[in-house]
């Protein structure tokens, strides 16, 4: 079933009297049709995937081989890259989006009303993102979305980690400490129940 035949995940009552409940009632944007070609023409050659000890490449000038496609790695895993261009928005904006989507169900739901039934996060992690003394920049890593969601096989629990880039083998090289104007990335191991764990990656540029 094709994401546009799905429906709508009900709203409880006491979200609809949310005032951000308008935003779910509202049409889902049609995907990006470049980007859904490329994926119609099938697995891309797995020799090309960006690997985790490799996150500094995102960071040099111009393209790599393969910007979108998927795939499953040698080791079992699957692997998704879409690079997905966002007219007008900033990297705060994610970083706030990322950060505000998380804390109330309804937040999840009006980004994707058929496929993302819930998220929740543990209390620490709560009290972590809405600390005002946590730097926007901060408050999206180092922390766990507990979601369920259907990317395609039907709806899944999946644990969702966002790290900070220490964490995936970028130490303060030289090229860590330019500055970043190209691209917001967060990468993570996300173990789905029952299923094989998944490399995400999120790139903004």
């Amino acid at each position: 079933m094709s994401q546009m035949e799905r429906k709508p995940i009900p709203l409880t009552e006491e979200e609809k009297k949310s005032p951000i409940a308008k935003y779910y009632r509202e049409t889902l944007a049609t995907p990006n049709p470049k980007l859904m070609g490329i994926l119609a023409q099938g697995p891309m050659d797995p020799s090309k995937a960006l690997m985790p000890d490799q996150i500094e490449k995102m960071y040099e000038p111009g393209y790599m081989d393969v910007e979108t496609g998927y795939c499953i790695l040698d080791n079992g895993a699957g692997y998704v890259a879409v690079n997905n261009v966002f007219p007008g928005v900033t990297i705060e904006m994610m970083q706030w989006w990322f950060a505000w989507h998380a804390l109330e169900q309804i937040r999840y739901r009006i980004w994707n009303p058929c496929c993302h039934p819930t998220i929740a996060v543990a209390d620490v992690d709560r009290a972590y993102i809405q600390n005002p003394d946590i730097p926007l920049a901060k408050k999206s890593q180092n922390v766990v979305h507990f979601v369920v969601e259907d990317i395609g096989g039907g709806p899944q629990n999946i644990l969702i980690h966002f790290l900070d880039h220490s964490q995936i083998t970028v130490l303060m090289t030289k090229s860590w400490q330019r500055p970043i104007r190209r691209c917001l990335a967060d990468m993570g191991l996300c173990p789905a129940a029952e299923r094989m764990p998944r490399l995400i990656r999120h790139r903004l540029l």
